[in-house]
């Protein structure tokens, strides 16, 4: 079982090769100033009720908020992720599903969101 949080805030300024972290700087036009802040959590699981059978999931949410003379924008994203693994003998099953959803206020769209499913069966083989 694993858990994490995090969270920040600050103000940057638009350069030509992006967002730039100030330190308190007097003198800056508060015009030009690009306010943010962010929360982001998540955590996971992970099993093993039989023998050979690994379950486990996870999940990750970020949330996080930019303000600036342009525009305001509320940004959200999130992942969702779940595998099984069963290996028996010389045989392996590997499934698993991802969900993957994003939003950003400021363009003005409804979140995105993909979902990704996958199944792989493998065998392996003693040569030598």
């Amino acid at each position: 079982m694993s858990g994490n949080y995090s969270k920040s805030n600050g103000e940057s300024i638009l350069t030509s090769t992006g967002l730039v972290a100030l330190p308190p700087t007097p003198g800056v036009p508060t015009g030009d100033l690009v306010l943010f802040n962010a929360d982001s959590y998540g955590g996971g699981v992970s099993a093993t009720p039989l023998r050979h059978l690994t379950i486990a999931a996870s999940f990750s949410r970020a949330l996080s908020n930019t303000l600036s003379n342009a525009t305001y924008s509320r940004n959200n994203t999130e992942i969702f992720n779940a595998q099984l693994q069963y290996h028996l003998r010389r045989i392996g099953l590997l499934s698993g599903f991802t969900r993957f959803t994003q939003g950003i206020s400021a363009t003005g769209l409804p979140p995105g969101t993909a979902n990704s499913y996958f199944v792989g069966v493998s065998r392996w083989f003693d040569f030598f």
